[in-house]
C-alpha cells in the first residue's frame, strides 16, 4: 500500500493525474459535441415540420384572375397544377396543412400571386 502512495506522489504520479484528468475532459467535450450534432442532425433531416399552405386563397384568387380576364383557362390550369407540384416536391419531413387549420406561429409556405391584385412573375399575358 505504502508503494502506491509513494509513486502516485512523486513527479511520475503527477503527470499521471494530469494526463487522466486530460483524458476526462476531451472525453466530455466529446460526448457534449456529440449530442449537439445528434439534436441538430435529427432536428434537420427527421423532425416532422409543420408548413401552413393557404391553398383555398390561392385558388380563390387564380378564380378571380381567370374571370376578369387576366389569365386564360390554361394558364389557371397550368398555374395550380405548378402549385400541386410544387407542393408535392418539398422535403420529406415537411408536413403542409391548411392554413385555417393552423393556429399559432408556424412556417407558412408562399404560393405566389393568388390574389387579384397581386402579380406573379410567371404570368404569361397575351
Amino acid at each position: 500500500m505504502r508503494k502506491m502512495e509513494s509513486d502516485m506522489s512523486g513527479p511520475t504520479g503527477r503527470v499521471e493525474k494530469k494526463r487522466a484528468m486530460a483524458a476526462a475532459a476531451v472525453a466530455v467535450i466529446l460526448g457534449f459535441a456529440c449530442s449537439i450534432l445528434t439534436v441538430a442532425v435529427y432536428d434537420r433531416f427527421f423532425a416532422q415540420k409543420v408548413v401552413a399552405v393557404d391553398l383555398a386563397g390561392y385558388v380563390a384568387g387564380q378564380r378571380d384572375r381567370f374571370v376578369s380576364g387576366e389569365i386564360t383557362a390554361t394558364e389557371l390550369t397550368d398555374n395550380i397544377e405548378g402549385i400541386l407540384r410544387r407542393m408535392g416536391s418539398g422535403p420529406k419531413n415537411e408536413v403542409l396543412v391548411l392554413d385555417g387549420a393552423v393556429a399559432g406561429n408556424v412556417k407558412r409556405m408562399e404560393l405566389g400571386a393568388g390574389r387579384s391584385d397581386e402579380k406573379s412573375g410567371n404570368d404569361r399575358r397575351e
